[in-house]
């Protein structure tokens, strides 16, 4: 089958211009729900959207003191279908309870974002905006006089009040009026 020159140039600048753009609305919007949020119920845990399908959704969650791995398949219909606990040398800590982790992967649904992190010191990493992306946001638990910092590999740079943007979504954020 032979592809017409033009249909192919189309098609490649139709997957370039599809790129994931949040516009300045929508951070600002989120900030204002969520600026003051008490997330310390999700202290030392990640958690992230693997994948997400018309009724389920594929949770991982992780934690940095060593506990295992959990895969967590919820479906609206049906509820939970599957906790897999994968452990490893290196992740060998004490399991949560299953309540626990249903608990958790409960609360995390209504907050309907791709990736939430909170550390040790309840600094917050949060994306609302897109799934498998580092991310977006970091909200300090400590006020500090900075426009820029380096946490978790990532360069921050202020946005409002405790919250920083990630600077490699800089190019994602549209002006907005």
């Amino acid at each position: 089958m032979k592809i017409n020159r033009s249909y192919l140039i189309f098609f490649i600048l139709l997957l370039l211009g599809c790129s994931e753009k949040t516009d300045k609305k929508a951070i600002d919007l989120f900030l204002k729900k969520y600026g003051s949020y008490d997330f310390s119920e999700y202290k030392n845990t990640c958690i992230s959207i693997k994948n997400s399908y018309l009724t389920q959704t594929d949770y991982v969650l992780s934690s940095p003191d060593n506990r295992p791995l959990y895969i967590i398949c919820y479906n609206v219909l049906l509820g939970y279908k599957k906790i897999e606990v994968i452990s490893s040398e290196k992740n060998k800590g004490t399991e949560y309870p299953i309540d626990t982790v249903k608990k958790i992967i409960s609360n995390y649904r209504y907050l309907d974002f791709f990736f939430l992190e909170v550390d040790k010191d309840n600094n917050v990493f949060v994306n609302p905006f897109a799934k498998h992306s580092p991310p977006f946001l970091m909200r300090l638990n400590t006020p500090i006089e900075s426009n820029e910092l380096i946490k978790n590999g990532y360069r921050y740079i202020h946005y409002k009040d405790n919250w920083f943007l990630n600077s490699r979504h800089l190019d994602s954020i549209e002006k907005s009026d």
